[in-house]
């Protein structure tokens, strides 16, 4: 991303992401997480979440969906880190919002409160959009239905929540006894594709990313990767239209599915951060920053790397420990270096160590004959704040000297002579993961 012609002296702005828990809230914050321009707090409603192992500072507010009380919690936020933007990670979240938009205390990153609620509605999306662009065939009641099965979702719904297929009328009957709020369609059964985009705050488009949506869990897309060139064309072609269409600024992105011949059909427009817009990111396009730029007044340009991109999630582990130590004994062979390559995880956990001024101890029995050119050889000569060279028959357990300390070593009989003697934690390198904090 490139930015220039900056019309604001700010040097750094205040965001609070609301929720900060949701798959949007953590891409907004590994969006924003490492810029030298913002300062990043979280908010949530829910106790138990991911924010609070991922955010440095996450408050807590009421549930938005059953109190109004949340508002007043959130400015008092906005008071006290002395909040510049708002940025709203969940669709449910975006709804309260708008309701209380002029309420809140600082700017809320959104496009036009009506440009929002048009999107928010399938039903206003596809009025609006009808001859624009292709719509899956859409029926308002159950007599209309000439060919079973159909597709059915809440007019407000995001991602894959409250969406099933049904087979016939009395299926959809056993289920619902209102139809007013509810997208009855047919049944695309086609390759689903998401288009990333940005507009300026003229509603011109900036940027349009499309992406396949292959294997998705809970709504979330877990692989993807540029469609086919084509297909591509044909996405961008939508995105221009749309935008003609639908004056949208900043952030936003549609869906579409094909139908059984291969025709691309909408399925929403939302004006609103996706949790996989980490594809185009790492390509070149920082959607948060660039809505913070554009806020703030300045002159945008991109810088979009064309290298072939594939994505695949899988779940993270995070942990919260409550270990307190001021050094680290750690061994060499096997533990920093195993199979002559070094080992990611322990050289990212020490260097947090260094990060939080907690002192690093080398302690090895290495064979290398000349240990300073290995240590030299892998990089890691200016890591350690003290270095203990042993011999085959010295103990460890011995050289530890510091009470508050933890050991990381290969050797289970060496973790259990420290362990016994000295009384400390000690890991093997499997267990490093715990210590890690990734804390942003």
């Amino acid at each position: 991303m490139n930015t220039s012609t900056m019309k604001s002296n700010k040097k750094q702005w205040n965001v609070l992401i609301f929720p900060g828990g949701t798959e949007i809230g953590l891409e907004i914050g590994k969006s924003l997480g490492m810029c030298k321009e913002v300062k990043m707090i979280s908010a949530s409603s829910i106790g138990y979440n991911h924010s609070s192992f991922f955010f440095e500072k996450n408050y807590i507010v009421d549930n938005v969906l059953g109190s109004t009380l949340f508002i007043e919690q959130l400015n008092n936020i906005i008071e006290e880190e002395q909040i510049d933007y708002l940025i709203p990670a969940n669709p449910l979240v975006i709804d309260k919002i708008l309701d209380f938009r002029n309420e809140i205390n600082c700017k809320v990153l959104l496009s036009h409160s009506e440009i929002v609620r048009i999107t928010r509605s399938k039903h206003h999306t596809y009025d609006l959009l009808n001859g624009v662009i292709p719509l899956p065939e859409t029926f308002y009641n159950l007599e209309s239905i000439a060919k079973w099965p159909v597709h059915i979702k809440p007019n407000n719904s995001y991602g894959s929540q409250g969406t099933f297929v049904a087979e016939s009328k009395e299926e959809v009957l056993r289920r619902y006894k209102v139809l007013e709020d509810l997208v009855i369609q047919e049944n695309l059964t086609g390759a689903e594709y998401t288009v990333d985009c940005f507009s300026d705050s003229k509603g011109r488009l900036l940027y349009a990313g499309p992406r396949i949506r292959e294997r998705i869990r809970m709504g979330t897309t877990m692989h993807s990767y540029v469609p086919e060139e084509a297909i591509k064309n044909e996405l961008l072609s939508y995105a221009n239209r749309i935008s003609e269409k639908l004056p949208l600024t900043g952030i936003w992105f549609f869906q579409v599915k094909a139908d059984s011949k291969g025709s691309l059909k909408l399925l929403e427009v939302e004006a609103r951060m996706a949790g996989t817009m980490c594809f185009n990111r790492v390509k070149g396009v920082n959607f948060p920053l660039l809505n913070i730029f554009q806020d703030a007044g300045y002159e945008l340009g991109l810088l979009v790397n064309n290298y072939e991109v594939v994505l695949d999630r899988a779940l993270i582990n995070r942990y919260k420990v409550n270990i307190d130590y001021d050094s680290v004994y750690v061994d060499l062979d096997d533990t920093i270096i195993v199979n002559n390559k070094v080992n990611l995880m322990v050289v990212k956990f020490l260097y947090q160590c260094l990060n939080n001024e907690k002192k690093i101890i080398l302690i090895s029995k290495s064979i290398e004959v000349d240990k300073a050119a290995y240590l030299e050889k892998f990089k890691l000569r200016q890591l350690f704040d003290e270095v203990i060279w042993l011999n085959e028959n010295e103990s460890k357990a011995d050289c530890i000297i510091d009470k508050k300390s933890i050991f990381i070593d290969d050797s289970f009989s060496q973790r259990n002579e420290v362990y016994k003697k000295k009384g400390i934690y000690t890991f093997d390198t499997s267990m490093v993961e715990l210590l890690i904090n990734d804390k942003i």
